[in-house]
C-alpha cells in the first residue's frame, strides 16, 4: 500500500527482501534533494524550509525526519527550530545507529545509498544558535508539565524579526525543550533582560491568556532610573494610554487608558546602584510595546541606558550632563523582568547588573 505523506521509515509494514531473509530497506515516500535556501524561505524555521528538499511533504513528516536523520545547514547539523538564511545549503543524511543506515537516503540525497551514514550530531551542536556567546547566557529557570521559563539576556530578540537573520530566543525553544512544541507566551524588548515564558501545549497557552486577561498574572520588573531630585511617593500608578502604531517608538497620550490591565504600577523605590538613581519595583498585568520604558520616562524617571525615551534634562548618571548630547547612553538598559507568577507556576531570576549602592 502506498505510504501517506505522514509515513516515516518503519511506520508501514516492511516489504520482504528478494532473498527472503529479512525486510528490505525502507525509505521515506519523498526523495531528498539538496537545496539552497531562496528568498521566499529566508528567515523560516528549518522544519518548514526543509520542504525545498522534500517537495510535497507535510510539516508533520518533516519534523519527524530528525528522529533518524541529521539535517544539515551548510554542513552543520541543526534543530527543527533553527532559522535559515538565503543562500544556505540544506541536506539530509542518515544517522549512525538509526536502525537502518539507508532509511533517510533517497536517490537525490547527496549520500550514496551504500555509503556510511554520518555520525549522530552532538546535541550541543543542535542547541547552538547563531551567536554562541549569547546562547551561553540563555538558561532554563523553571519548568512544570505545562510551562517553562527561560532567562533572556539584553541584546537578544525575543522572537524572530521579519526579514532579519538576527538570532532570537524563540529559535532556542526547541533545543531547550526538545519535542515539547514550546510556544512563547510573552515578549521582551531586545534591550530588556529577564524572564520569557513558554507554554508546552495550545491548551496551556490558552490557560495563560485567560489568566492574563483576568489580571491574574504577576509580572514584576526591576528598573534603575535617573532621579536626581526627591524620590517619588510610592506606590503610584501611571495610567496614560499608549499609541504603539509606530513600531520603533511608543507615544504616551494625554488621556488615561480605559483598560486597567494596561497600566504601570510602581510598588517601591530604593537607592539605586549609582548616584542620582533609584531602583524601582514595577508591576504590569498586560504589557504593550515599550510600556514601562515610555511610562517611566513620561513620569520623569527615565531608565538608565535608555536611548529612546530618556529625558535629556536629567543627563546620564553614568557620564554626567554631557551625555545629553550623545546619540545613546553607553550603559545597557537597566530594565529586567525579574518574576512571573500565576496559579500553578512561578519563576524569578536576578538582574545582570548591581541593584544597590554597595554592590560590587
Amino acid at each position: 500500500m502506498p505510504a501517506s505523506h505522514d509515513t516515516l521509515p518503519g511506520a508501514a509494514d516492511a516489504a520482504t527482501g528478494s532473498d527472503g531473509g529479512g525486510p528490505a530497506p525502507r525509505a521515506l515516500p519523498f526523495a531528498f534533494a539538496p537545496a539552497e535556501v531562496d528568498a521566499a524561505h529566508h528567515g523560516e524555521r528549518l522544519d518548514r524550509a526543509l520542504a525545498l528538499c522534500m517537495p510535497g511533504s507535510g510539516l508533520r513528516l518533516r519534523r519527524r525526519v530528525w528522529e533518524s536523520c541529521a539535517v544539515l545547514v551548510d554542513g552543520a547539523p541543526r534543530g527543527a527550530a533553527f532559522r535559515v538564511r538565503r543562500g544556505q545549503r540544506l541536506d539530509v543524511r542518515p544517522l549512525a545507529g538509526a536502525g537502518n543506515g539507508d532509511a533517510c537516503a533517497g536517490p537525490d540525497s547527496g549520500a550514496p545509498v551504500s555509503g556510511a551514514p554520518v555520525p549522530a550530531p552532538d546535541p550541543a551542536a543542535l542547541r547552538a544558535p547563531v551567536c554562541t556567546e549569547v546562547r551561553a547566557q540563555v538558561r532554563v529557570v523553571a519548568e512544570t508539565a505545562e510551562f517553562g521559563a527561560l532567562y533572556k539576556p539584553g541584546g537578544l530578540h525575543s522572537a524572530r524579526v521579519a526579514g532579519s537573520p538576527a538570532p532570537c530566543a524563540e529559535e532556542l525553544l526547541e533545543p531547550l525543550w526538545p519535542g515539547r512544541a514550546a510556544r512563547l507566551c510573552n515578549r521582551l524588548d531586545r534591550e530588556t533582560s529577564g524572564l520569557l515564558l513558554a507554554a508546552f501545549s495550545p491548551e496551556a497557552l490558552a490557560r495563560f491568556r485567560g489568566l492574563e486577561n483576568r489580571g491574574a498574572v504577576e509580572k514584576l520588573y526591576l528598573a534603575v532610573v535617573s532621579a536626581p531630585g526627591a524620590p517619588p511617593a510610592v506606590p503610584f500608578d501611571i495610567d496614560r494610554a499608549l499609541d504603539t502604531a509606530n513600531r520603533r517608538k511608543t507615544r504616551v497620550l494625554r488621556e488615561a487608558s480605559p483598560d486597567p490591565l494596561r497600566r504601570t504600577r510602581v510598588l517601591a523605590a530604593a537607592p539605586g546602584p549609582l548616584p542620582g538613581t533609584l531602583l524601582l519595583r514595577v508591576v504590569i498585568a498586560k504589557g504593550a510595546r515599550h510600556q514601562i520604558r515610555a511610562h517611566l520616562a513620561h513620569a520623569g524617571l527615565p531608565i538608565v541606558g535608555e536611548s529612546l525615551y530618556a529625558d535629556a534634562l536629567h543627563g546620564d548618571p553614568l557620564h554626567g550632563d554631557a551625555a545629553a548630547a550623545a546619540p545613546a547612553n553607553a550603559a545597557p538598559l537597566h530594565l529586567h523582568h525579574a518574576r512571573i507568577a500565576f496559579a500553578g507556576f512561578a519563576a524569578e531570576c536576578p538582574p545582570p547588573w548591581p541593584t544597590t549602592p554597595d554592590a560590587p
